[in-house]
C-alpha cells in the first residue's frame, strides 16, 4: 500500500496540491494508479481544496489527529521546529503518509516542497 502524505497552508489550491502529488510521484517513478491514499492532519478537515484534488486524483482522503501523527515524530527524515512548534508534529506530510500506512510504514525519502505544499510518500512493508 501506498501512501501520499501531504502539508499545505490554506492559500494552496487544488492545482499546487495535485501538482505536488504529481511531481512527488514523478521523483519516484510512481504514477497516481500507484497510489492508495492521500493523508493530512485532521486540522486541515476544512480545507476545500485538499477534498477536489482528492476528487480530481480519484482518491479518498484521510485526516490524523495531532495525537496520532505526533507519535510518528520520532521516524520523520526532517525535523522542522516551525512544524514542532506551531503543530506539535515534525512533520505533518511525512506523519501522515506514515500514519496511512501503519506500523510498518517507510518513508520512500524525505519530503518535498512544491509551493504552498509539502509532500511526503511512503509504503506498508509487510
Amino acid at each position: 500500500m501506498i501512501a501520499v502524505g501531504l502539508g499545505f497552508t490554506n492559500k494552496a489550491t487544488a492545482d499546487d496540491i495535485v501538482t505536488a502529488i504529481d511531481a512527488t510521484l514523478a521523483a519516484y517513478r510512481m504514477k497516481r494508479k500507484d497510489v492508495d491514499v492521500i493523508s493530512t492532519a485532521v486540522f486541515k478537515r476544512g480545507s476545500q481544496s485538499f477534498l477536489d484534488a482528492a476528487t480530481r486524483i480519484n482518491l479518498q482522503p484521510r485526516y490524523y489527529s495531532r495525537q496520532a501523527l505526533s507519535q510518528y515524530n520520532d521516524r520523520l527524515q526532517i525535523q522542522s521546529e516551525h512544524s514542532l512548534t506551531s503543530t506539535g508534529i515534525a512533520c505533518v506530510c511525512e506523519a501522515a503518509a506514515l500514519s496511512a500506512t501503519g506500523k510498518n510504514g517507510v518513508l520512500l525519502g524525505p519530503r518535498r516542497v512544491h509551493g504552498l505544499v509539502t509532500c511526503a510518500v511512503a509504503e506498508a512493508k509487510r
